[in-house]
């Protein structure tokens, strides 16, 4: 008996999700329905609701751009239990980046070098199958801070620095800090979104690997200038 009754319902329910259905169409195009009145009212209701939430979400896509920054940061921070003199020498000298920077384990890159070894002026060129980037140190004050710029595809600017506070007998504070111009369109920010997202992940892979290679490896004598 149950599934008799279970079999004859469903045609019962088809039919009044068709009434429903049909009951919106004769609505929007201004034409009577006979349709009982409380089924029709819960789905124009529910679907009222559906258009104002989409209008809130279009409107809040629309205004975040203009309250993003025009001159997005980007810091991460890290403690390393190891000399900052040792630390320095690791970030210091251009040709010790491959061995720590997130973006220089992923793909094979082609390295040419410019200038002093290392501190400012050292310049490193560096290419891959997609991308090219030039790598300039533009301030050397050992063994607490250096700053650079780094240029993607001869045209996107970033300038950053790396500074590092000895906050006890071998425990070393790096901060690793970068911007840049943001886009002048807003809707070109949501760009400038991605980019925030992706040098903050590249930035604490980086530290994590300077961390390690700081605390495990051997210390390498930096090449004289």
């Amino acid at each position: 008996m149950h599934a008799v009754k279970a079999t004859a319902m469903q045609p019962a329910a088809r039919s009044e999700t068709g009434e429903v259905f049909i009951g919106i169409l004769l609505t929007a195009c201004g034409l009577p329905c006979f349709l009982a009145k409380s089924n029709l009212q819960n789905t124009l209701t529910a679907m009222k609701c559906f258009r104002v939430r989409l209008g809130v979400l279009a409107l809040l896509l629309a205004g975040l751009p203009f309250f993003l920054p025009r001159r997005p940061r980007i810091a991460r921070r890290i403690l390393i239990r190891a000399d900052r003199a040792r630390i320095f020498s690791l970030v210091n000298d251009l040709r010790n980046w491959p061995r720590w920077t997130a973006w220089n384990q992923r793909s094979e890159i082609e390295y040419h070098y410019d200038g002093p070894p290392a501190g400012a002026g050292a310049t490193q060129h560096l290419r891959c199958a997609r991308n090219s980037a030039i790598l300039h140190l533009t301030q050397s004050h050992g063994p607490e801070r250096l700053a650079f710029t780094l240029v993607w595809d001869d045209h996107w600017l970033m300038e950053g620095a790396i500074s590092l506070d000895e906050i006890a007998p071998r425990q070393t504070r790096v901060t690793w800090v970068a911007r840049w111009h943001g886009a002048v369109l807003p809707w070109a920010r949501y760009m400038d979104l991605m980019r925030m997202w992706w040098i903050g992940r590249e930035f604490s892979m980086g530290l994590e690997n300077l961390r390690h290679l700081a605390e495990t490896t051997a210390p390498v004598p930096e090449p004289a200038s």
